[in-house]
């Protein structure tokens, strides 16, 4: 058999070996693997959580649910009804495609249809001319009521042409496919991503540096002349001359090294009871510093007070040999809350815990965000307020996967003890000069206090556009937004795409509809006013 069709051209090969493999049922599945792949996997991957149903008649409808289940496909937007059988005849035969249809159409999200056949055409066609169909949404707010009927228009052209219902279906699946791909890679819509700021790209200016990095040899462990610059340049940014600087790909990574530097096994690091380094990081700093013990405090918005610290310190049992010794203290800016500290709340708590021996670090994994939000400079945040160790963020601020640890006025020893540590829990890269070349273009010209103004500068866009709509769960500090509203509404955005995690963790999305239901929503360098445009659009379908 030829196969002409244009629209078939990119995977006539794939449906060549179809139509070579015996056996209908083997077939189905062949095809049925193929689809998810070029569909399921484009759509996932490129443009947020969708997926494609097809009803083989009562044949496929396992191997739908099975696939739908494999590919976490909880709410599907987009419905294949085809070759045979109807959808009254599948759901007598299966239990579980029965239930599913007897939910409502906001819940089934499945408004769409193609099929070959008489009985299959008819169902589609009957789907496209239903008022569910216009609500239908692919992957983050896609529409393709389009795109369908002219894949519709083409089922019908195939038929007589391929013959047979085998080859026919197996076509028509790889053309969508193969559309709904080119589709994701050349959409130029929007996207309603907000779950993390560690899950955008890089801007332009570290791509580049990366390339010229890749240009011919450089020594290796940090010995390149790229990181020579990098460690000048902080030294100049927080005016901290004697500062020594070490580059790691990860926030635990640089968190952890940098505690065990300051904090001995037998310590305690106190720190917020909500900080990363306490319910993010997998005992990283416990097993890192060979024991330390991590000590929670309680505090609103996320943040210790002076008060509530001096009240642990008090009850921390210096000199008595049954008990932990006060280590050190680690603050996080911005918090885990989304909140910020400002350089006096800072250099409070930094006086208290000096007072008590104790040397502060603070997580700055969006450090630039507390930065530009706060309106100082690097040194007034950090040095000058009492801090000895920072983690300072890249990542969620445009990197491909940088940190840096940066000790302030470091002794020789504890300068030496961070390099060791380094090479010894596998973080010291052989081919440094990439790690080097990020950071440089990130620093340079004040690139990441750009990104960070962009991200901000969204986030309070966001916060302003949800007034009315959502309640503010904590005061916005810089990128992040915490906010409540009802459960409905969060099921019209994913089921539209958009990309977030409910805060805390835990919440269930089955229940009353008009139940408040809080989220955590993070804006990222690239965000931009139309992907909140989208966001709150959805938010009305509700």
């Amino acid at each position: 058999m030829q196969i002409d069709n244009p629209a078939l051209a990119p995977v006539k090969g794939d449906i060549a070996a179809i139509l070579r493999h015996g056996g209908a049922h083997a077939a189905i599945q062949q095809f049925l693997n193929l689809a998810y792949n070029l569909a399921v996997g484009a759509i996932m991957g490129s443009m947020g959580r969708g997926g494609l149903a097809l009803h083989h008649g009562s044949a496929g409808l396992e191997m739908f649910h099975d696939s739908a289940q494999n590919f976490g496909l909880h709410m599907l937007p987009f419905h294949i009804i085809g070759f045979g059988d109807s959808d009254e005849i599948a759901a007598q035969k299966h239990p579980r495609h029965a239930r599913y249809l007897k939910q409502t159409p906001r819940k089934r999200r499945c408004t769409g249809g193609i099929g070959i056949g008489e009985i299959g055409c008819a169902k589609a066609k009957h789907f496209l001319a239903g008022d569910e169909f216009q609500r239908c949404r692919i992957g983050r707010g896609f529409r393709l009521d389009e795109h369908v009927t002219s894949l519709l228009s083409l089922a019908e052209d195939m038929r007589p042409a391929l013959r047979c219902v085998k080859a026919g279906a197996a076509a028509l699946l790889l053309t969508l496919g193969s559309t709904l791909a080119s589709l994701a890679a050349n959409r130029k819509g929007t996207a309603m991503y907000f779950a993390s700021d560690n899950t955008s790209g890089m801007p332009a200016q570290v791509l580049d540096a990366l390339g010229k990095a890749n240009d011919g040899y450089a020594p290796g462990y940090g010995a390149d002349t790229l990181m020579e610059g990098v460690r000048t340049r902080i030294r100049e940014v927080f005016e901290a001359p004697q500062a020594e600087v070490f580059l790691v790909t990860t926030g635990t990574a640089a968190n952890a090294l940098a505690l065990a530097t300051l904090c001995p096994p037998w310590g305690a690091i106190y720190g917020h009871s909500l900080a990363h380094i306490a319910v993010d990081e997998c005992g990283a700093p416990e097993f890192f510093t060979a024991g330390a013990k991590l000590v929670g405090i309680a505090g609103d918005n996320g943040k210790i007070t002076p008060e509530a610290l001096g009240a642990a310190l008090a009850q921390a049992g210096r000199g008595v040999v049954h008990h932990v010794q006060p280590g050190a203290l680690s603050l996080t800016n911005l918090t885990e809350c989304g909140t910020r500290y400002s350089p006096d709340e800072i250099a409070a708590l930094s006086a208290v815990a000096h007072a008590h021996g104790l040397p502060v670090h603070l997580d700055g994994a969006r450090f630039a965000n507390a930065l530009v939000a706060e309106g100082c400079t690097p040194a007034q945040m950090t040095w000058r307020a009492g801090v000895n160790a920072l983690s300072l963020g890249g990542t969620k601020n445009g990197l491909m996967g940088v940190e840096a640890v940066v000790l302030f006025n470091p002794a020789r020893a504890q300068d030496w003890e961070l390099q060791l540590r380094r090479k010894r829990a596998g973080h010291l890269w052989s081919k440094h000069r990439y790690l080097s070349a990020q950071m440089g273009a990130w620093l340079e010209d004040d690139l990441w206090l750009e990104l960070a103004q962009g991200a901000n500068a969204m986030a309070a866009r966001l916060e302003t556009a949800l007034a009315g709509r959502a309640e503010l769960v904590f005061p916005r500090g810089g990128n992040m937004v915490f906010a409540r509203w009802p459960r409905s509404q969060h099921q019209s955005l994913q089921a539209a795409g958009a990309q977030y995690y409910l805060w805390p963790d835990g919440q269930n999305m089955d229940g009353p509809e008009h139940e408040q239901i809080s989220a955590r929503l993070v804006c990222s360098w690239n965000t931009t006013e139309a992907h909140i445009t989208e966001f709150l659009a959805a938010m009305e379908e509700a």
